[in-house]
């Protein structure tokens, strides 16, 4: 009986010393997944920061354009006038002589 006694409290103290290292690997799992949803956070949000800047910059070439446009328009205006001017300039001193 005694013998039976002695493997029965051996059998309890393997028992609570598994118990113990199930619950250290349990703590560690979940250590490393907080760890992971942390890192997923911060990727999300730095993937949201470079969405954002993106379409930022994307405004910014597109405002570009629309101003670059415009000047050329408005070169295009100048030559045209100082055609016009240099075209009056021409028959104002050719109806002279």
């Amino acid at each position: 009986m005694q013998l039976f006694a002695q493997e029965i409290k051996s059998l309890a103290q393997q028992s609570k010393q598994a118990t113990i290292q199930v619950r250290n690997i349990l703590s560690d799992i979940q250590k490393a997944i907080s760890s992971a949803v942390i890192a997923t956070e911060k990727s999300s949000k730095a993937v949201d920061a470079g969405v954002k800047q993106s379409t930022q910059a994307g405004e910014a070439i597109k405002n570009l354009a629309e101003t670059s446009s415009k000047a050329v328009d408005a070169g295009t205006q100048i030559v045209a006038s100082s055609q016009q001017q240099a075209i009056g300039m021409d028959q104002n001193c050719f109806g002279n002589e």
